[in-house]
């Protein structure tokens, strides 16, 4: 077996190296410095050509701050159409605020409708809480020994 290897893909090579890969088809052999590729070793003046260079724009307050704004046109026509910066009609902003109220109407339903679920909740703990405490505790009749209260000193306050 041979001990030289393509560097691509790793695939052995026979022994006399040929030109290209068989396995993957790279080339083996180096080119020569005087063939010239348009683009990778050379650069391409027609490519330079066709990229024109982008126009600069404004930059705003660090463009102002640095001498490279330039104050736009007084007569530059409006960038918003005349009209569309006015308040809609007294129709649309019935239709707003009927839409504001039927939002409004069902957060307040869906705050009640939670409210009631964790008052029910609540309640449930509590029975279960209070019927715990009163199987545990004992009562005042289990205390008495044989019903003897009226023998029994009061006690000491």
């Amino acid at each position: 077996m041979s001990d030289t290897v393509c560097p691509w893909c790793s695939a052995a090579l026979p022994e006399p190296a040929p030109e290209r890969c068989p396995s993957c088809g790279a080339s083996l052999v180096e080119r020569a410095a005087e063939e010239e590729l348009p683009g990778l070793t050379r650069v391409d003046p027609e490519a330079l050509r066709r990229a024109a260079p982008a126009a600069k724009k404004p930059r705003g307050l660090i463009g102002w701050l640095s001498g490279e704004y330039a104050a736009e046109d007084a007569t530059a026509p409006p960038t918003a159409p005349e009209g569309t910066l006015t308040p809609p009609d007294e129709a649309v902003r019935r239709e707003m605020l009927r839409m504001e109220l039927a939002r409004l109407e069902s957060e307040a339903a869906a705050m009640i409708a939670e409210a009631a679920a964790l008052a029910a909740e609540s309640g449930a703990a509590a029975e279960a809480s209070a019927a715990e405490e009163s199987a545990t505790e004992p009562t005042i009749e289990e205390l008495a020994p044989d019903g003897d209260d009226a023998e029994r000193p009061p006690a000491a306050g």
